[in-house]
């Protein structure tokens, strides 16, 4: 194979990568670089063989069998608008009836999984494309849909060495270019003498997540992985930890570039607390980045990765973005709990209230997928709890969504301190900083802009804005409102015609960098298990209570003995803040990503741009 060397124009504002042959080639003449306007230096157009890649098209006849067709193609790489063309060639587009047809393919560089050289016959490339198709509109208002689809186009080269360069070259082009420097937005395009690095990727299927159906999403998925230029070692999950267990203890930095999950969000969860919690998790994941396909019942995370990449919702399109390897940073949430001896890092939400007993107490209908939430939210619509306690943030209230352009941390309360300090509360609104000694009936603190497949409770939210979305309803709004709220969250439609936040919804937008839950009803100490990771099971161990505390019954009952903030079971001094007399029930529970959490003092804080993800 030829050698390939740098050159590099007088004014080194593009740099290529080219072969010796192409460089000794005079025939094209003049500037090997012609000034675009739009896309600064763009390479010029050769009829040498060394510049493009000549052949033939191998397609399937109408009988469906592979046979060699007789038009004549020629295939360059445009890097700046990130396409490889094929083309007919002059003196046979008019005997294919192809007359003034100049492209017979355009293939976007995002769209190539892989060019590859068939094992039997060198001179064969098989490029394996997932490209986009539009479908066809069901009726004239709707909007246009797309779906993509995996392809082998065939092209037959003029030899073994030359098809051999050109996968390169298009392996290379698919996985990296163009390239900024970051620096100086200058773009970069980079040719190798050999195919890039394959990524090893470990992939954990949790084969009991949701329905039971990760496994057959996975094999679903598996033929896009295949296709990629990756390498795999798949595991199926056994029992609850054993993802925790392998991040945590088993793998090294360098085993593998990416681990991919086949599961629902717990399974997730379990992979991130497992990395996070180790001491080397800076430099491990420096070089390591996570991939999610849904498998579970809500995949709240995959829908907002798939939203943020503006692909469809689907198990192929959450696969192609992993195939791609394209990466960027999301925002995590770091957990303090006072039952907790590690940190939890959250990706996705806490729940406490009517959230959180409609995600794990419906547990009992995991059979029935999502609707499992519909039917629990109403049951409890209908018996409304109390959950009492205090909240402290620092952040700022949205009165409407303009307010989001107008957000001035210099104006935030102050940081809060450690767990086991009393927050202090701004000097000039202390109570506008915190929601002191309420009842609430609805909270729900989110990471990104979904927590569900269909659940977009976080239109003012991103991956990595920074910031955490709280939204909070108390008892006092009415069952009427707690309904609506269920419903309107489900699209985010918080807001009005004019951007404000709905009346009738009594609702607290908030975007917060930290946040206190203080309940007044916690749960009883779990027992410790070794990963820190929740048991599935539900809590029943009395033992681990303060002796010095009488245990609840359920929190049903103790709801009537509540009537309002005033005459709860708290004592206020002359600052108005409570002497606390904290009750402990078996059904007080938050949900921290889908996992059941007993209810307890816990303070989390976000961590900007801190989870490497593919997307």
């Amino acid at each position: 194979m030829d050698n390939y060397n740098l050159r590099q124009t007088d004014t080194s504002d593009a740099l290529l990568f080219k072969s010796e042959s192409i460089l000794e080639e005079r025939k094209w003449g003049g500037d090997p670089f012609k000034q675009d306007q739009d896309f600064g230096y763009q390479s010029s157009r050769r009829s040498s063989n060394g510049g493009f890649f000549h052949g033939k098209i191998k397609q399937a006849s109408k009988k469906g069998k592979k046979s060699e067709n007789d038009m004549q193609f020629t295939a360059s790489i445009d890097l700046f608008e990130q396409k490889l063309r094929i083309k007919l060639d002059d003196s046979h587009r008019q005997g294919a009836n192809l007359a003034g047809r100049e492209i017979l393919h355009d293939f976007g560089l995002r769209d190539i999984l892989s060019a590859r050289q068939d094992e039997e016959d060198g001179k064969i490339m098989h490029l394996w494309t997932f490209k986009r198709h539009k479908l066809a509109k069901k009726c004239c208002g709707s909007k246009s849909r797309y779906i993509r689809k995996l392809e082998d186009f065939q092209l037959v080269g003029e030899s073994d060495k030359k098809t051999r360069e050109w996968c390169i070259i298009i392996q290379n082009a698919a996985e990296g270019a163009p390239q900024s420097d970051g620096k100086h937005k200058k773009i970069v395009l980079i040719f190798l003498i050999e195919f890039p690095k394959k990524r090893r990727v470990l992939v954990l299927v949790n084969p009991f997540s949701g329905r039971r159906l990760a496994a057959r999403m996975w094999e679903i998925a598996r033929p896009i992985l295949e296709k990629a230029h990756i390498d795999m070692k798949i595991v199926m999950t056994e029992r609850a930890g054993h993802a925790y267990d392998m991040v945590n203890l088993e793998i090294k930095q360098g085993d593998y570039d990416g681990i991919v999950t086949v599961s629902g969000d717990g399974l997730i969860h379990e992979v991130v607390n497992g990395l996070y919690r180790r001491q080397d998790r800076l430099q491990l994941m420096s070089t390591l980045s996570l991939g999610f396909i849904p498998g579970g019942s809500a995949n709240g995370l995959v829908k907002a990765v798939l939203s943020y990449a503006e692909e469809e919702y689907s198990v192929l399109n959450a696969t192609f973005l992993i195939a791609k390897g394209r990466q960027m940073k999301m925002d995590l949430t770091e957990i303090e709990g006072e039952y907790q001896k590690e940190k939890i890092y959250s990706f996705l939400s806490l729940f406490w209230a009517i959230l959180a007993d409609c995600d794990i107490n419906s547990e009992v209908f995991r059979c029935l997928g999502p609707a499992r939430f519909t039917i629990w939210g109403i049951y409890r619509i209908m018996c409304t709890k109390r959950y009492a306690g205090s909240i402290y943030y620092t952040g700022q209230q949205l009165r409407s969504k303009h307010d989001l352009n107008s957000l001035n941390e210099d104006e935030f309360s102050p940081d809060l301190p450690e767990l086991s300090e009393e927050p202090v509360r701004h000097e000039e609104n202390p109570d506008e900083y915190c929601f002191r000694n309420l009842q609430f009936s609805h909270v729900l603190i989110q990471n990104t802009p979904y927590i569900g497949s269909s659940l977009h409770t976080g239109p003012l939210s991103t991956l990595n804005d920074g910031y955490n979305d709280m939204i909070t309803q108390t008892i006092q709004a009415g069952k009427c409102a707690l309904g609506k709220i269920l419903i309107d969250e489900d699209s985010g439609a918080y807001f009005d015609k004019r951007g404000n936040i709905k009346p009738s919804l009594h609702i607290k937008y908030t975007k917060c960098k930290a946040w206190r839950i203080d309940p007044l009803v916690k749960g009883p100490r779990p027992e410790n298990n070794n990963n820190g990771i929740p048991e599935s099971t539900p809590l029943t161990r009395n033992e681990s209570l303060d002796p010095n505390r009488n245990a609840l019954q359920e929190e049903s009952k103790e709801s009537g003995q509540i009537q309002s903030s005033k005459n709860s079971d708290m004592n206020f001094n002359k600052s108005g803040d409570a002497n606390k007399i904290y009750r402990y029930s078996q059904d007080a529970i938050f949900s921290i990503d889908g996992e059941k959490y007993p209810a307890q003092k816990v303070q989390g804080r976000v961590l900007k741009s801190a989870l490497p993800i593919y997307c």
